[in-house]
C-alpha cells in the first residue's frame, strides 16, 4: 500500500531551534503509513518552490507559525497552495494559531487549526483527512463550519510518556549542526508550564498544565542520540525543565549513573532553583548540566507581583550564586516596559543585573523590551490603555508585535536598554583579553556603574574591530 506523503512546513526565522513541534507531529504518525517530510525554509534553499513542487500528490501540508513575521509568509505561501491545489488540506499549528486559530480560518487559506499539544489531535485528523464531514468530531480543533470557524471540544494534555519518540531522522541534523556551530541537539522532555505568569501565551495554551517524560527514557533517548549522531550538547526546549522537583533530581541521578558524554542546558524558574536543596547543585553540575536560562523578568518585587510571577527578587540572587558556587551557568532574561512600570521599578531591574554580574563571570543578563504576545492575560489590561492588535490574520504581516507597545512611549527608551546589554556584557567579562578588550571593559564598567548609557560609540568601534 502506498503511504500518504505529508509535508510539513517551518516558515522563515532569525534562530535555529529544531522544530520540536512538526517533529513531534510527524513522528507521532506511523511509519509504515505515512511518508512525513519536514522542510524548513530556514537550512532548505528554495523550500517554499520545494514544498509547492511536493503539494502535487501530498495528502496534507501542515504549518507552524509564530506571532510576528512568519506569519506573512506562511499566509502567502498557504494561498498559492490553495490556488495551485483547491483539494489539499492545509493545517496550522503552533503558538500563534493556538491563541487565534478564529483568525486563521476566517483567512479562507487555512482549513483547520490543531490547537495546543498537536500530537494525537494531528493524528485523528490524518485519519480522517479525505473525509472532511469527520473533522468536526476531533477534539482540539477550529475548522470551518457553515462557513464560520468553529471550535472542536478541547483534548485534554496528553502525557508525554504516552507520545512515542522524537523520529530525528526526519530532520537534517547535520545541517542544523553547522548553522548553531556545534553538534547540539534540541529535546523537548515536558509540555506546559504550571504557573500563570499574565505575559506568557503559556497558561491560555496549556491552561497551566505541565506533563514531563520519565528520566529513563530521556537518558535512553539521548543516548541513542548520541551514538547515531555524536551530539555533544543538548538543549532542552522545554517551557520549565526543572517544573517537578521530584523529576530533575531523578533525572541527575541518571545522567550520573549513565555517564553521560554530553553537557546540557535548560530553563528553570529562580524560585524552582530555591526550593532544591542547597546540595544538590554539585550534583546537578556533575550530571552534566552546564547553563540555566531564567526568566528573572524585573527587579522590582511591584513589578513582580503584578505580572504574577509569584517569587520573590531574592530568591533571583540566591538562585544564581548557587549555580554558580559549582560552575553553572545562568543566562538571566530582565523585561521591561512593563504597563504601569515606573522608572523606578526599571532602576531596581538594573541593580539587580549589576549585582547578578558582580557574583561571577558566568552569570549572564540581558534585558529586551516588553511585546505584547496575544491571547495573554497582560494584554487585556493594555486593550484598556488604547492598544490594538489585529483582528484579521493578514494584518500581522506588516504588525511589529516587539514595537506595538513602547516603554514610557518613548522610543528613545528602547535605543537606551540595547545600549545597556553592550555595556553588561562587555562591563563585568572575565579572561585574558587584548589592550583594546581591556579598554572596552573599563569604560563599559565605569558606564554600568555610573547608569549613563548616551552617546554609545564603543558597539561601533566594537564592531569594526
Amino acid at each position: 500500500m502506498k503511504r500518504a506523503k505529508v509535508l510539513l512546513f517551518n516558515p522563515q526565522s532569525d534562530f535555529y531551534a529544531m522544530p520540536l513541534g512538526l517533529l513531534a507531529v510527524g513522528s507521532a504518525l506511523d511509519p509504515d503509513r505515512y511518508d512525513v517530510r519536514i522542510i524548513d525554509a530556514r537550512i532548505h534553499p528554495g523550500a517554499a518552490e520545494t514544498l509547492i513542487n511536493e503539494a502535487q500528490d501530498a495528502s496534507c501540508v501542515g504549518m507552524t507559525v509564530f506571532s510576528g513575521p512568519s506569519i506573512g509568509g506562511a499566509r502567502q505561501l498557504s494561498q498559492t497552495l490553495k490556488r495551485m491545489f483547491p483539494s489539499l488540506p492545509i493545517i496550522w499549528g503552533g503558538w500563534h494559531p493556538s491563541i487565534l486559530p478564529e483568525q486563521c480560518i476566517a483567512s479562507g487559506v487555512v482549513d483547520a487549526v490543531v490547537i495546543a499539544q498537536g500530537e494525537a489531535t494531528f493524528q485523528e485528523l490524518m485519519a480522517a483527512i479525505e473525509h472532511r464531514s469527520q473533522w468536526p468530531g476531533i477534539d482540539g480543533l477550529c475548522i470551518a463550519f457553515d462557513g464560520k470557524p468553529r471550535r472542536t471540544p478541547p483534548r485534554p494534555l496528553v502525557k508525554m510518556d504516552a507520545l512515542p519518540p522524537a523520529r530525528y531522522e526526519l530532520l537534517d541534523l547535520e545541517t542544523y549542526f553547522q548553522r548553531k556551530s556545534r553538534r547540539q541537539v534540541d529535546y523537548s522532555s515536558s509540555r506546559g508550564c504550571p504557573y500563570r505568569c499574565t505575559f506568557c501565551a503559556d497558561p491560555m495554551v496549556y491552561k497551566s498544565k505541565w506533563t514531563g517524560i520519565a528520566p529513563e527514557r530521556i537518558v535512553r533517548e539521548l543516548l541513542q542520540l548520541h551514538q547515531e549522531h555524536a551530539i555533544e550538547e543538548v538543549f532542552f526546549l522545554d517551557d520549565d525543565l526543572f517544573a517537578s522537583p521530584k523529576r530533575i533530581q531523578a533525572l541527575a541521578d541518571a545522567f550520573i549513573a549513565a555517564n553521560i558524554p554530553f553537557v546540557w542546558k535548560g530553563t528553570a524558574r529562580a524560585d524552582e532553583l530555591c526550593r532544591l536543596p542547597e546540595s544538590f547543585f554539585p550534583k546537578l553540575r556533575q550530571a552534566g548540566c552546564v547553563k540555566i536560562n531564567v526568566g528573572a523578568e524585573s527587579g522590582s518585587q511591584q513589578v513582580l507581583d503584578h505580572i504574577k510571577k509569584d517569587y520573590k527578587v531574592d530568591e533571583i540572587i540566591t538562585a544564581a550564586r548557587r549555580a554558580a558556587a559549582v560552575g553553572i551557568g545562568v543566562a538571566h532574561s530582565f523585561i521591561t516596559g512593563f504597563p504601569g512600570e515606573t522608572n523606578a521599578d526599571f532602576q531596581a531591574t538594573l541593580a539587580v543585573m549589576k549585582a547578578i554580574r558582580r557574583l561571577h563571570p558566568n552569570l549572564e543578563t540581558a534585558i529586551y523590551c516588553y511585546s505584547p504576545y496575544p491571547g495573554t492575560e497582560l494584554v487585556q489590561e493594555l486593550t484598556q490603555r488604547g492598544l490594538r492588535l489585529p483582528e484579521r490574520l493578514e494584518d500581522w504581516e506588516n504588525f511589529n508585535i516587539e514595537g506595538a507597545w513602547l516603554p514610557r512611549q518613548d522610543p528613545d527608551f528602547v535605543k537606551r536598554v540595547q545600549n545597556l546589554n553592550f555595556y553588561l556584557r562587555h562591563a563585568y567579562s572575565s579572561g585574558r583579553r587584548s589592550a583594546c578588550r581591556s579598554l572596552l571593559r573599563r569604560i563599559s564598567r565605569l558606564r554600568c556603574e555610573h547608569d549613563w548609557y548616551q552617546f554609545a560609540v564603543e558597539p561601533y568601534f566594537a564592531a569594526l574591530l
